[in-house]
C-alpha cells in the first residue's frame, strides 16, 4: 500500500523493495541520495515521489514496475 521511510534513511538498498506487489506509494524523505539496482524492481507502485536530494539512482532501480492503472505507467515525481 503506501510506505513513508523515516527521516534517517540516507539510502535505499539492493533489491530493498524487490517483488512487493502491495507496495503502491512511496514518498522518499528529502535526505535520501542513493536509490541502489533493483531497489524497487518488480513492485506494483503506481507513484512514487523522489527528492531532488538523489544524487545516483543505481540500474534497474525501478525496472519491472507495474500498475494496475488503465495506462499501465509509473509516474515518477521528482521533488525540487
Amino acid at each position: 500500500s503506501y510506505i513513508n521511510l523515516g527521516s534517517g534513511v540516507t539510502s535505499i538498498g539492493k533489491e530493498a523493495f524487490g517483488c512487493c506487489d502491495g507496495l503502491k506509494n512511496i514518498e522518499i524523505p528529502r535526505n535520501v541520495n542513493t536509490i541502489e539496482d533493483g531497489a524497487f524492481g518488480g513492485c506494483g507502485l503506481k507513484e512514487i515521489l523522489i527528492p531532488s536530494s538523489v544524487t545516483y539512482l543505481g540500474a534497474g532501480a525501478f525496472y519491472g514496475c507495474t500498475s494496475s492503472q488503465t495506462d499501465r505507467k509509473l509516474l515518477y515525481r521528482f521533488l525540487k
